[in-house]
């Protein structure tokens, strides 16, 4: 079982809180109007967001994301296949884990979202290699622990103080998680 550090504590329970105020608008405008992922203001603000224009993905790419979104698929693994299966910009196959970890929380906001500044906080790098299914398993088993890591932050007095901190200082009723 992955351990939250207390270095990583000491850093989550010291976030900043100022200059916070636009994206947490923006992240509850999306929470607000995830019901409707074919909307296209929903697909462009859900895009900026989580900065996928910017990754070299492709329109087809984009739209099977929001396939998935529609469909409610929670799967990790499917999410990950699927998406594997369309190729980016540079015509290449790539997992991309933390997108797929971001259409896992819109569905469902008590999940996690992993990216690189997660990764790094909390130590959980995913070690991919060259066997497409070894790297799905990989990402599978980063998810399960950034899953518990995220279990043991929520419990933790200091971590919660900050949350708390954060929703009455934006007057937002975003999750915890």
């Amino acid at each position: 079982m992955k351990r939250v550090s207390a270095d990583a504590l000491a850093r989550v329970r010291d976030a900043d809180l100022l200059g916070l105020q636009e994206s947490v608008r923006v992240y509850e405008w999306l929470e607000a109007h995830k019901g409707e992922p074919n909307n296209p203001v929903f697909q462009f603000v859900f895009r900026s967001y989580y900065r996928i224009d910017s990754a070299g993905l492709t329109a087809r790419w984009k739209a099977r994301s929001f396939e998935f979104l529609g469909r409610r698929e929670g799967g990790l693994g499917t999410i990950l296949e699927g998406l594997y299966q369309v190729p980016t910009a540079r015509n290449v196959k790539s997992l991309q884990f933390s997108f797929a970890t971001k259409l896992l929380h819109t569905l469902d906001p008590r999940q996690p979202i992993y990216d690189s500044k997660v990764a790094e906080l909390l130590g959980l790098p995913v070690k991919k290699g060259k066997d497409f299914t070894a790297n799905v398993d990989a990402c599978v088993a980063a998810y399960d622990d950034l899953r518990e890591v995220q279990r043991q932050l929520l419990i933790d007095e200091g971590v919660a103080h900050r949350v708390a901190a954060l929703k009455a200082r934006y007057d937002s009723r975003v999750s915890d998680e």
